[in-house]
């Protein structure tokens, strides 16, 4: 401490102190400085206030609040999110959005990790109750973390409730000091003409907003209630952050209309940091869901801006009007389409698309023919490419909401890219957002399940149902075979190609369920109508075994291919075409075959 700016620490000691110190301390500069400052915490002027103003915060403070931390450090380290903390935290006053400001930047440039560090080390000069304002922003991070608040430090909820009552009651105003030997007079009328040297004035509003400007700190107070997206929501809402003309594209049920909130928010906030005309239209084709989206908007900007709704049902005064004094306007296309028009028509209105800042399209992919969505996109364009924009407004940024694109009237593939490329166009697009890193987190919460195939290896040989089917394979078999051998045939029948098909008879192939054995079961039943000379009921057998093999063979493809329940069906309407018609050994049989129908129906495929 240089003795030229001790000086002024003078008129906080006793008469005469100041110069005892520097008379004794003369030569040890750092010896007089931790004389003076033991002097300042005795001096009768001692005040919280005026001692944080001068930096000077007390050791008990401090050491209590870093006794909060280190007690569950790991735990509040774990469950901070250094975006949500630092918003939370500079909500609090200007001085503490101070503090915060530098967060955003280290998330980006070193990561969250260093942010989180960065914030704990801010405690120290967030003045008294820096820990609850900690304490209360690390529980807004999420559920588990504000579970483990209100765990770790039970009733925290109401003690720092009281805190804050006690906080906002604290008179905000100045406080005036001098020296023992000036008259109190001369100090009132000094402070009234802003006289008054600044070192004798302690502005008690310090703790709360800047001392400067108290129009700032109304601007930086901002007790909305803070957007916490998910990280996949957080994703797509990026390009809009940036400015960006942007298409979100999710599933329906993941929260798109929370990013819009959250774009909203951003959008006014900065504009209100930068100067900026603000003003969003939130256009929905519903009328159901005008006053559900104005109701989300109001809870998340409605402190601090205006927010209202507005259909052809409810305008009540002219809709130019009624844009013209609120910040936030839900409402339906077809209001905007008919103002424009009236607009063209009656040269004394002076609304402009440029009035607007930011346009959020929901259900985006509408935009196209003659939708009121592309009729206020054609305005755009033209107000675009032949810059009639109104002095000291803006080409409004563009946010579109749609959970499908669709194809329109595409019937190919390379259509339906050009219907994409269409709908991006008429709404000026510049990025199409969506999940590309957080997809699991997108699954968790998407209402719409996700097609998934498992292939799932199968061993006909040893399947119960399987093994039924071939061992009535090889009954009908055997019954030709006997057949074969009991036939007696005249000359003509003994033809050698007659000879070759009842050899065909006796020699099935081994595989049952390929193609081959199918090709077997079907030649003979088309090669055996011809041979008239064969015994009329030799051929009516040979023919009704060919036939239920056939009907195996179907039962078989159709079980390995399908529910099981598409077999039986299948099975049973067969058996009841042919069943009247056999003789009684093959009726034996097929109820065996009735048996196995059984079976496949208690079998789950």
């Amino acid at each position: 401490m240089h003795h030229v700016e001790a000086v002024k620490f003078a008129k906080l000691l006793k008469h005469n102190e100041y110069e005892t110190l520097v008379e004794q301390y003369s030569f040890n500069w750092i010896a007089f400085s931790v004389k003076l400052w033991e002097q300042l915490w005795k001096a009768p002027t001692r005040d919280k206030k005026l001692h944080r103003r001068l930096l000077c915060i007390s050791f008990g403070s401090n050491k209590l609040h870093l006794l909060g931390v280190l007690k569950n450090f790991d735990e509040i380290f774990k469950n901070m999110k250094p975006d949500v903390v630092c918003e939370k935290i500079s909500c609090i006053s200007g001085h503490h959005a101070n503090l915060m400001m530098p967060v955003k930047n280290i998330i980006k440039q070193s990561g969250e990790t260093s942010a989180k560090k960065y914030i704990l080390r801010a405690i120290l000069d967030m003045g008294e109750g820096g820990f609850l304002d900690l304490l209360n922003a690390v529980a807004a991070c999420s559920d588990i973390a504000h579970n483990f608040v209100t765990k770790s430090y039970p009733d925290f909820e109401r003690y720092y409730r009281l805190f804050l009552h006690e906080r906002w009651r604290t008179e905000r105003g100045k406080i005036y000091f001098c020296e023992c030997d000036i008259p109190i007079a001369n100090v009132i009328m000094e402070s009234k003409s802003n006289k008054l040297e600044k070192e004798c004035m302690v502005d008690l509003r310090y703790e709360h907003f800047p001392v400067s400007a108290s129009d700032a700190a109304k601007n930086d107070f901002y007790e909305g209630e803070v957007v916490i997206l998910r990280k996949y929501q957080e994703e797509i809402a990026q390009p809009a952050y940036n400015g960006q003309n942007t298409l979100i594209c999710a599933p329906t049920g993941t929260g798109k209309t929370v990013v819009a909130a959250s774009i909203a928010r951003n959008h006014l906030v900065m504009g209100k940091k930068n100067n900026l005309h603000t003003k969003i239209c939130f256009f929905v084709t519903n009328t159901t869901f005008l006053e559900q989206q104005a109701e989300l908007l109001e809870k998340y900007v409605g402190h601090r801006w205006k927010v209202v709704f507005l259909s052809g049902v409810t305008v009540n005064t002219p809709v130019e009007r009624t844009i013209e004094a609120y910040d936030v306007i839900v409402i339906t296309p077809q209001l905007i389409v008919n103002l424009l028009k009236t607009c063209d028509e009656d040269n004394s209105l002076s609304f402009s698309l440029s009035s607007i800042s930011l346009m959020f399209f929901d259900e985006a992919h509408h935009a196209d023919g003659n939708h009121p969505y592309n009729v206020i996109m054609n305005v755009y364009h033209d107000m675009k490419h032949t810059g009639k924009i109104l002095d000291g407004k803006r080409l409004p940024q563009v946010v579109g909401l749609t959970a499908s694109l669709g194809i329109g009237n595409a019937q190919n593939t390379s259509e339906a890219v050009e219907h994409f490329i269409k709908i991006c166009a008429n709404l000026d697009i510049t990025v199409l957002s969506y999940v590309r890193e957080n997809t699991d987190e997108l699954r968790v919460f998407s209402s719409i399940v996700a097609d998934e195939t498992k292939l799932i290896a199968s061993n006909i040989t040893t399947d119960s149902v399987a093994i039924g089917i071939f061992d009535l394979f090889k009954r009908f078999e055997d019954i030709l075979k006997r057949i074969v051998r009991s036939i007696s045939m005249s000359d003509k029948i003994c033809e050698h190609s007659n000879q070759d098909t009842l050899q065909k008879l006796i020699t099935p192939p081994a595989d049952k369920y390929s193609k081959v054995y199918e090709t077997w079961f079907s030649q003979l039943l088309v090669n055996f109508v011809p041979m008239i000379k064969l015994e009329r009921e030799s051929r009516f057998l040979i023919m009704t075994c060919l036939q239920f093999i056939g009907i195996l063979f179907r039962t078989l493809e159709y079980y390995r291919h399908f529910p099981s329940y598409v077999a039986k069906k299948y099975f049973e309407n067969e058996i009841d075409i042919v069943r009247h018609n056999v003789d009684q050994e093959l009726v034996d049989i097929m109820q065996g075959a009735y048996f196995l129908c059984i079976l496949i129906s208690f079998n789950v495929f």
